[in-house]
């Protein structure tokens, strides 16, 4: 005779499957809370903290079809329960090692790290919902329907926001990358000219 809980309780993620399901996200996790929190330190405490929240709970993982999106909503909601109990300043961008080609021209090193600083700053500038599927998309390569899940929003708002947000980032770089310098409207030939 089966025992009256066989069926009815969830069954606990061994060790091996929580190695294999969960912590094997680890730096996904550590990157979204890098990009959400705007702090290594305090990314790699709330990565400790969901992964330790995520073993407690492990019985409920089972019963989601799909434990990484699982996992990134809890990632998600556990930096937002962070930002708003602690009142950090919200800052969407991220610390990913980004390896530069290794050249000796060092004005094209200073261009790209200045590049880079503006990319975070326009990123950080974007509302949430687009900085996170920005995020998912672009740096987590995840497809739309599994983005959808995570934050809540139809396909279709998903892509609307990532379109939205790849359009104000290309919008605002060009215009920073380009102060100082106009159309010549004399000719409209699409000769870019110094101003004064």
């Amino acid at each position: 005779m089966p025992y009256p809980c066989q069926n009815a309780c969830p069954r606990l993620m061994n060790d091996a499957d929580f190695d294999m399901r969960v912590l094997s996200m680890k730096d996904r996790i550590f990157r979204l809370a890098a990009s959400m929190l705007g702090s290594r330190a305090e990314a790699e405490d709330a990565t400790q903290d969901i992964l330790e929240k995520l073993w407690r709970q492990r019985a409920e993982l089972e019963r989601y079809g799909n434990v990484e999106a699982f996992v990134y909503t809890s990632a998600r909601n556990g930096c937002i329960d962070r930002i708003r109990s602690r009142n950090l300043r919200l800052v969407k961008t991220e610390d990913i090692a980004y390896e530069s080609p290794r050249t000796t021209d060092i004005s094209r090193d200073i261009e790209l790290r200045d590049t880079k600083a503006v990319l975070k700053r326009i990123i950080a500038g974007l509302p949430e919902k687009q900085q996170l599927a920005i995020h998912l998309r672009d740096v987590e390569e995840m497809e739309f329907a599994e983005i959808a899940r995570i934050t809540g929003m139809d396909e279709a708002n998903v892509r609307v926001a990532l379109s939205r947000a790849r359009k104000t980032v290309r919008d605002e770089l060009v215009k920073t990358m380009n102060y100082g310098v106009e159309r010549s409207p004399a000719n409209n030939t699409g000769i870019w000219t110094k101003t004064r």
